[in-house]
């Protein structure tokens, strides 16, 4: 490689050699491959997802700032970072490495705030698939980000419940539920030439008008 921190974290993308880490090519994203399909962790008695989202940060970084790159050095960063995408977006297929995260919430956001982030730069679109386009003068508008799938999707889902708000209807008596699904008013109905709420004004004797006494006879 021709630049240095390229090769700095292309030397922290792979497991030493003969420990019990190593799975596949002794890639992380192959450890956390491994990790998605079994539910098993592997070494040091701890998933890797977290590893893997620093790592996709930390190539995201060179493709952002490091001026040094060259275009093959830009072309081998597309490429670790695909593998690293496509980890994260593999299926938890027992669901383990979801509740070990959830555990956490710094590890949760660790890993969302990593994945908007790729998703939204048109560097990575070849690795992450959001679409992007290209104005006359050169600037690049997201058009569609890439879609969450697998871990990163069951990941945004309990963030987005755990902060929900109840609906409106909860705990309503649902005869009192409209179509629209919005809540009937709990008040009486207003009576027709009522002018007030509540039930109908019990009906009164009708005015009459008080008439003055005449004269007395004869005065």
């Amino acid at each position: 490689m021709d630049s240095e921190r390229l090769s700095l974290v292309l030397r922290d993308t792979y497991a030493k050699p003969g420990t019990s880490t190593w799975r596949g090519n002794g890639k992380a994203s192959a450890a956390l491959a491994h990790e998605l399909g079994t539910g098993e962790r592997t070494g040091n008695d701890r998933f890797h997802a977290v590893d893997v989202a620093d790592l996709l940060g930390r190539y995201h970084k060179l493709l952002r700032h490091d001026r040094t790159l060259t275009e093959r050095d830009r072309r081998v960063t597309v490429t670790e970072s695909t593998e690293l995408w496509s980890a994260l977006q593999a299926p938890d297929e027992a669901g383990a490495i979801t509740r070990w995260l959830l555990g956490n919430p710094a590890r949760v956001r660790t890993v969302l705030d990593v994945a908007d982030r790729v998703r939204r730069d048109p560097d990575l679109a070849p690795a992450t698939g959001s679409r992007f386009e290209t104005s006359p003068y050169g600037r690049r508008t997201l058009i569609a980000a890439a879609p969450l799938r697998g871990l990163l999707r069951d990941l945004g889902a309990a963030r987005k419940g755990r902060g929900a708000a109840p609906p409106a209807t909860a705990g309503l008596d649902p005869t009192r539920i409209t179509a629209a699904g919005l809540p009937t008013s709990s008040r009486p109905a207003v009576e027709p030439g009522d002018g007030r709420r509540g039930p109908a004004a019990a009906p009164t004797e009708p005015h009459r008008r008080r008439e003055r006494p005449g004269p007395e006879p004869g005065s």
